[in-house]
């Protein structure tokens, strides 16, 4: 189960629904800004608390704060053209 629980935590999967849902509700504002700032960060800190890569699931580990970001873009982008104007 543990194992499971980290595969899910780890994969982009589940962060590019935040980023997005970041991006929809809050646009770009210091509050979206300092939210996924404090992601990024917080991302980099875990990346170097699991230490050494293991084959196979490094790839998913390092593409979760990217997607994040992407998808906050993406968020935001959608929320000008559809809901601010």
């Amino acid at each position: 189960m543990r194992i499971i629980s980290a595969i899910i935590f780890n994969s982009p999967i589940l962060w590019a629904p935040a980023g997005l849902i970041l991006g929809l509700i809050l646009g770009v504002t210091a509050e979206s800004l300092g939210i996924l700032t404090l992601g990024m960060v917080l991302h980099l800190i875990y990346m170097w608390r699991k230490g050494a890569p293991r084959q196979g699931f490094e790839g998913w580990l390092f593409a979760s704060g990217p997607v994040f970001l992407a998808s906050w873009i993406v968020g935001f982008m959608l929320r000008g053209i559809y809901i601010v104007t």
